[in-house]
C-alpha cells in the first residue's frame, strides 16, 4: 500500500476494489491545504480527485502478448519521461 503522492503519472492502483489511473493533474484543496490528484476510473472513464494522503493498493498489472500469454508489467523506478 502506498499514498497517492508516492505514485507516478500513469500508474494503475486500486481504492475500494476499483482500478484507477493516476493523471499528472493536481490542484490545491483550499480547505485542507493538501494537494488533490486527478485519477480516472478504468472501468467507467470517470474522473475522481483524491487527496495526496489517500492510501491506495498497488496491485501487479498484467498484459497479454500476441500468443495470449499473460505477463506481469514491470515498472522501473528510474524511468525517464
Amino acid at each position: 500500500m502506498k499514498y497517492i503522492e508516492e505514485l507516478t503519472s500513469g500508474h494503475v492502483f486500486t481504492v475500494n476494489d476499483r482500478f484507477y489511473v493516476l493523471s499528472s493533474d493536481y490542484k490545491k484543496n483550499h480547505k485542507s491545504g493538501k494537494n488533490r490528484h486527478m485519477c480516472v476510473e478504468v472501468s467507467k472513464g470517470t474522473v475522481k480527485w483524491f487527496d495526496s494522503d489517500q492510501i491506495a493498493d498497488d496491485p501487479p498489472v498484467f498484459y497479454q502478448d500476441t500468443e495470449n500469454v499473460l505477463h506481469q508489467m514491470e515498472f522501473s523506478k528510474n524511468e525517464k519521461d
